[in-house]
């Protein structure tokens, strides 16, 4: 098939396509590189550092059942920093590597019913996706599973279209590996599965039976993580919000991409043109796996929402799986255009429009990354601190051991050559929280949250007059509060 329609594409809609493609390569590495340039790792990368380098991998299992997270993530870094080292470079290399990855994937690994044309376009817009941009930038899990969703999208597409043991198989352990990356993933798994079974059949269906042994890691996995995963679901450990109208219509912005005016007329227009402007199928150009694999993204983003109104569970982050089954969507909308091409150009065009707002999107990370020890650490080694006294203000502290935060607290003194060890301090919620950290010789990191904490400020200001302290970032209700030992 050499094309969506049975006219072909003028050749000028066709190398538009190809320049937008190029450009959409290009602008989208452009992009993850300057925002994400200068940015210090944030408290969660840490956490990923503390995982990962755990002496041994009895240390690093236990730190990963100790998590809300799935483990491949954790697993893969230790393996990784080991030989690439715990710089910030190496530590985001990974994410940049697989965001890049999930962009080319479509392109490389063909779904069957989509043309050169359609897979550039979807493609790019993965590549694209504002969502994602920030992964490259972000030593956590997101962007592998940005990569394993796109990956597990495609093989139950090829599945469908092939049902064989051998296609069942690779979609088995693709589902298996997401599942470990991340749980939100099983919602994905779930809708692909009721499918499956709806479009095959049972008895199709059981013979594919050898391909269920590549679930046994993910069950295995989840046979013994339930336990603490309750703990974190509890009231006073649970950092999320109920979602509400608001929320949710945010949640669908943050999965299709930025409701900016400009990108939205694109989107419309492209859209609109392609209904009302409809061509005629290619015989033997079967939709069905992609109509499927398209729902399949929808369905478990539904799932999703639902168990957000439901109970306080949901971040936008958690909606990665199901965005290379969405942006699918959209290709399948494209495609029925009379001028198919010209519909993918147009696009990868409304994608790449909000590159515009990098600012604002650097903007967001700075927000977030400033949430960090490294710059209070920076300003603290000259001192060469013996000991620290960390004090977490966190609704986690109250299932989070000791021993998982002393590592987090000395990284970046110890990555500067400064042999510093962490003593952890736990102050009730209502508790005098500057008379505690006052009582100590040693230097204080005390990640504070005046949302969390009533009367921070005051103690702030009473801690910072009894020894030399910086706040960073400075007036933020939310930072890090660095003091020197008293000598």
């Amino acid at each position: 098939m050499s094309d969506d329609l049975t006219t072909a594409a003028p050749a000028w809609e066709r190398w538009l396509l190809y320049a937008l493609a190029a450009m959409a390569a290009v602008a989208g590495l452009a992009a993850r590189l300057w925002i994400g340039r200068d940015l210090p790792l944030w408290v969660d990368e840490s956490w990923t550092v503390m995982v990962a380098t755990q002496p041994d991998w009895a240390g690093m299992w236990r730190e990963a059942w100790r998590d809300a997270n799935a483990p491949l993530y954790y697993a893969l870094m230790a393996l990784w920093t080991p030989v690439a080292g715990v710089s910030d470079v190496a530590l985001r290399l990974p994410s940049l590597l697989c965001a890049g990855t999930a962009g080319l994937l479509p392109i490389l690994w063909r779904a069957p019913g989509l043309t050169l044309g359609a897979r550039l376009a979807w493609g790019a817009m993965i590549w694209l996706w504002v969502g994602g941009l920030g992964f490259a930038a972000d030593a956590r899990v997101y962007a592998l599973l940005l990569l394993l969703a796109t990956a597990q999208t495609i093989a139950f597409v090829r599945l469908l279209d092939s049902p064989d043991r051998r296609a069942a198989l690779i979609w088995a352990t693709l589902v298996s590996l997401a599942g470990l990356a991340h749980y939100f993933a099983l919602f994905l798994t779930l809708a692909q599965g009721a499918f499956l079974l709806a479009a095959l059949g049972p008895r199709v269906t059981l013979r594919l039976w050898p391909a269920g042994l590549a679930f046994v890691p993910l069950a295995g996995w989840l046979a013994i993580h339930p336990p603490r995963l309750l703990e974190f679901a509890r009231p006073d450990v649970g950092w999320y919000v109920r979602l509400d109208a608001g929320t949710s219509l945010a949640l669908t912005q943050y999965l299709v991409g930025p409701w900016a005016w400009p990108f939205l007329l694109l989107l419309a227009v492209v859209l609109g043109a392609t209904w009302l402007l409809r061509g005629h199928r290619e015989e033997g150009a079967d939709t069905k796996p992609l109509v499927l694999a398209a729902l399949a993204g929808v369905i478990a983003f539904a799932l999703v929402l639902i168990l957000g109104w439901l109970r306080p569970s949901v971040t936008a982050r958690y909606l990665t799986p199901f965005v290379p089954a969405v942006l699918l969507g959209l290709i399948l909308i494209a495609r029925q255009a009379r001028r198919a091409q010209l519909a993918y150009a147009l696009l990868i065009a409304a994608y790449l429009l909000p590159l515009a707002e990098l600012p604002a999107i650097r903007a967001e990370l700075q927000a977030r990354n400033a949430y960090s020890l490294a710059p209070a650490s920076a300003w603290l080694a000259p001192a060469r601190p013996e000991r620290v006294a960390l004090l977490w203000d966190h609704p986690n502290m109250a299932i989070v051991a000791d021993e998982s935060l002393r590592p987090v607290g000395s990284f970046f003194l110890n990555r500067a050559g400064v042999p510093a060890e962490t003593d952890v301090m736990r102050v009730a919620r209502d508790g005098d929280a500057a008379t505690a950290l006052s009582a100590t010789p040693a230097a204080i990191f005390w990640l504070y949250d005046d949302g969390y904490r009533p009367g921070t400020a005051a103690a702030i200001g009473r801690l910072a007059a009894s020894r030399p302290c910086r706040l960073f970032p400075r007036e933020s209700g939310r930072g890090v509060l660095a003091c020197a030992p008293l000598r």
